[in-house]
């Protein structure tokens, strides 16, 4: 799939703001080592940053967030312990990353040699266990990140609403890229909303007229769900609430979906 039939330049803008966050997050991580929602962060943001390479098809950007994103889940564990060689490569990589976003963009093989170069600085990270001088350290990290992690790990229903631009299709963009994306969150239940249908004489195959309603049930934090929708928020109309708590102009909606859920336990039964 070529790049303009990808919200390739959303990914480009939005990731480029993802990554002056996220080097803050490390240097805030400098000042503060045991703050588990610091790591926590830079964890969701990497995931972005994956995610977002995914859905726009740049794989090998894609398997180096997620080497990234690997540390960061081993740091989250107490397993590895800030230092400073640990945050020299964790800058190291998100200027690795905005060169591969900037030659991408401008229509340029990337710079893969900044990749290859930065992931062997991570692999020693990944192998080396914790100093003893940094035990009672990686114990309070682990104590901290593990009570962060049991407040969240009952699953949450959201409820979902993607309404993309009708021009969607004239535009070369494909909707069901992101609902790919959000059912790798959790369970997910579509509906389907046919209302803005025309007449059969009246019915254009280029443009959308559908649009979808998901409830998702995921430990995901909502952060990550509002994260990843951010690629195609440009022209769409996309929203995330609790599913309990939808708005007057959603009850219908919600209603759709728990008739559905009825149906499906009713079918399975019978």
């Amino acid at each position: 799939m070529e790049n303009d039939a990808l919200p390739f330049e959303e990914f480009i803008e939005e990731t480029t703001e993802l990554l002056d966050d996220l080097e803050a997050l490390i240097l805030k991580w400098e000042t503060s080592r045991d703050d588990p929602e610091t790591i926590d962060a830079l964890f969701r943001g990497m995931h972005t940053v994956k995610g977002g390479a995914g859905i726009v098809k740049e794989s090998r950007l894609a398997d180096y967030a997620h080497e990234l994103e690997n540390l960061l889940d081993q740091a989250r564990a107490g397993k590895v312990l800030y230092s400073e060689k640990l945050g020299s490569v964790l800058l190291q990589s998100l200027d690795c990353i905005r060169r591969y976003l900037s030659s991408v963009g401008n229509g340029a093989q990337p710079d893969l040699i900044c990749i290859e170069e930065n992931l062997n600085e991570i692999q020693p990270l990944l192998q080396a266990p914790p100093s003893l001088s940094n035990n009672v350290d990686a114990a309070r990290v682990i104590g901290q990140t593990s009570s962060v992690a049991e407040t969240q790990v009952t699953p949450t229903p959201y409820l979902i609403t993607l309404k993309f631009d009708p021009e969607t299709f004239r535009k070369g963009r494909d909707p069901l890229l992101l609902l790919q994306q959000i059912s790798e969150l959790g369970e997910c239940f579509p509906v389907v909303h046919q209302d803005r249908l025309p007449d059969y004489a009246e019915f254009d195959l280029q443009t959308l007229y559908l649009w979808w309603t998901l409830k998702l049930v995921t430990t995901a934090h909502p952060a990550e769900i509002n994260e990843l929708l951010q690629f195609f928020r440009s022209g769409n109309q996309l929203s995330v609430v609790p599913f309990e708590e939808t708005p007057d102009e959603t009850e219908s909606v919600a209603r759709a979906h728990e008739e559905q859920l009825n149906r499906a336990i009713t079918d399975g039964l019978g």
